[in-house]
This record gives structure tokens, sequence and C-alpha cells, in this order.
């Protein structure tokens, strides 16, 4: 947590969490006034009896133009695409699906008020001069907390790197958080995006930029998604543990949201283009050696640390090497790959690829400052 007198803190929009409360979508929608709506949705959501009743509300009262998006990691291309096709006067865009739709759904929210400027002009930290359309947000995974932050991340394969895009006014008007659509969600997507959702919560906690509001919602977090991620990766039907997730996700996303992350995610931008891994999957990998890397940051808040991952405290010599096998041991349960290799697709570690990382910014608020070769050592123990 920075020691800096003056600390911010970026709320979320309106979020409303319940079983089914998808059906509540016209209602909650009305508020902000649309004229038309585009509604982007994952298609192996866009199926769904819940979502499929709310989309038939609220035809009754305005014209919905819906949009497919395959769920896979996105682009620009897609996101240009999207943005581009009839939607008649839509004023409001609703997103369905995980963190890859609702991310592409930001993007079009904000090239739709654009008037023509290509996305990777706002890349960064962009102050915007201009308002996106408003965006309801609605995760059908646990999660990448997008629905509560101000940024997108979109893949340009012509430049092989990650475009981030942030600013507040790319937050979601509205977040429904409604755990039955994490029912059917395959166990390779629930432990890419479970791990992911818990490195938004420990990279928020190690974060520079982290004060007691993160630290609070962060803590919460790893705690949520800590005593619930195995359970509900065995048996997605279980309420208890896929509502805990929903919530810890979410929490996490506003912790990151104005603490952001570190090295896990700085590593992931630079080996998914080459992997054409998802992006929980490679957050998962950088992990471990992320925390192996940072965890001594927090030593002096160490037994707040364990006390919500439920480990005793053994003392100030072994603390780290107790939260490392705690880490190790969900990994465990979740079948989770230590490696690239062992994930089925290696990559080289060059020049180009540590200066990438390097120049990305995603590193400015990292509790460790990393040389070149350190930040090489690490890759090379990702890649396996």
């Amino acid at each position: 947590m920075t020691s800096s007198a003056l600390s911010h803190f970026f709320g979320p929009g309106h979020v409303v969490f319940g079983r089914d409360c998808i059906r509540d979508l016209e209602a909650l929608a009305a508020e902000i006034e649309p004229r038309d709506v585009l509604l982007i949705a994952d298609r192996n959501v866009l199926g769904d009896v819940g979502l499929q009743s709310a989309i038939g509300t609220m035809r009754a009262r305005r014209r919905v133009a819906i949009a497919e998006h395959d769920g896979s990691e996105p682009t620009l291309a897609q996101a240009a695409d999207l943005s581009a096709m009839d939607a008649g006067d839509a004023s409001l865009i609703v997103a369905v699906g995980g963190g890859s739709t609702i991310d592409i759904a930001k993007a079009v929210a904000l090239a739709r008020k654009a008037d023509g400027q290509p996305l990777a002009r706002f890349e960064g930290a962009a102050h915007l001069a201009f308002e996106p359309l408003p965006l309801i947000a609605i995760p059908t995974t646990a999660g990448t907390g997008s629905e509560v932050t101000g940024s997108c991340v979109l893949t340009d394969y012509e430049s092989g790197r990650k475009v981030s895009i942030r600013s507040p006014k790319l937050r979601p008007r509205l977040a429904i958080l409604d755990a039955h659509f994490l029912a059917s969600v395959p166990k390779s997507v629930i432990r890419a995006t479970g791990i992911d959702a818990l490195t938004h919560a420990l990279e928020a906690y190690h974060s520079t930029a982290g004060n007691i509001v993160t630290d609070r919602l962060a803590l919460g977090a790893i705690s949520l998604i800590g005593q619930s991620i195995v359970t509900y990766y065995r048996n997605p039907d279980d309420r208890v543990a896929s509502e805990a997730m929903a919530i810890g996700s979410c929490m996490a996303g506003m912790a990151f949201n104005s603490a952001r992350v570190g090295l896990a995610h700085a590593v992931a931008s630079a080996i998914g283009p080459l992997t054409g891994f998802s992006h929980g999957l490679s957050v998962g990998l950088a992990l471990p050696a992320a925390m192996r890397t940072n965890l001594h940051a927090r030593a002096a808040n160490r037994k707040e640390l364990l006390f919500h991952i439920g480990c005793p405290d053994p003392g100030e010599s072994s603390w780290q090497e107790a939260v490392l096998a705690w880490l190790d041991g969900l990994y465990d349960a979740l079948e989770f790959p230590r490696t690239a290799r062992e994930a089925g697709q290696s990559f080289e570690v060059d020049d180009q690829m540590i200066r990438n990382i390097v120049t990305s910014g995603r590193l400015d608020t990292n509790p460790v400052r990393l040389t070149e070769s350190g930040l090489r050592d690490v890759l090379e123990s990702i890649r396996g």
C-alpha cells in the first residue's frame, strides 16, 4: 500500500447481484432511457433461457440489435467490425459474456462515439474528451472484473502486442451479477478466469498505488475466491461457491481498477499474443513467479494476508513459503499448468519481448523494480 498522503479510489457504477436478476434487465436499462440497444453476447450464452426472456421483455419496448462474439481474445479488428454494424439509433450497449466480450463492448462503446478515430489512438490512460455510449455489463464468468473497471485490452496481431485503453469513462454504467450463468462454464475457463480474478486481488494488494480501500476489497476478494474456487471448479452447479466467485471477482475488479496490477499481467500481455493462450491462462502461468518476486513487499502486513488465505502464521522467516505453498495447493486442485510448455505452447525469450514489457507501463505499480536480466529469468521460469 502506498504511503502517499494522496490516494485515489475509482468506484464502480451501479452493481446488482442475485440469482436470476437478469430478468430485471429491461427495468434497469430503462433508467438509462435508451432509444435503441446494441446487445453484444458471447455466442455460447445467447441461447440461455433467462437471457432470451430478458431480451424478449426489452424488445417489447425498444429495438434491440444483437451481435455475437465468439468468446476469443478480443482484437482491434473485431472491435472495428462490430462498431461498424447497423444498430439503428443505439444509445446503449449491453454486453453479456466473459471478459473478452465485455472488453469488446467497451471498445465498441468508445468507437461509436469517436468520430472515426482508430481505437489504437486511445491506447494508454486516455483523457477522453467525450463520453462513450453507456454500457451495461453482464459477466458470465468469474472472472475478469471487467464489469466494474475502466479498461479494455485488445490484441493487435499485426504488431504482436496488446493494446490497453484505460479511462474512468469506460466503466460500465451498470453491472448485473447473475451467478446462474456460471453453472455452464467449461472447467478450463473456470480455472483460467478464477486464477485471473485471484491475480487481480493479489496484485492490487501488492501494488504501490494501493490504499486502505483497495486493500480491504483485495483481501475480501482473496478470501472469497480462495475459499470457493476449488469447490466451484469441481462442481459448477454449487450455488454458494458460484455466487462467492461472482462477488469475489467483482471485488477484485474494484480493487485493481484503482490500484492497478503488476508483474503477472505485464508478463501475460507479452506471452499471450505469442502463444495464443487466453488472458487468464497467461496470467495464471505468471502469478507464482510474480508472487515469489513481490511477496516481501507486504512483509509488515503478513498476518492479515495469512488470515485471509486461512493460513496460520508460521513466523517471519517462513511466511512467504507458506503463502506460496497455499497457492501451489490451489494450482494442484485446479489442475493448472505451471509452465507454457506444460500448457502446450512454449515461446522464445528475446530482447524485443523484454522491451515490450518494460515499455508497456504495466510494471509502473509493481512493488519490486526488475532489471532486464531479472525479467528474463522470470520469463524463462514461466517458459519451462
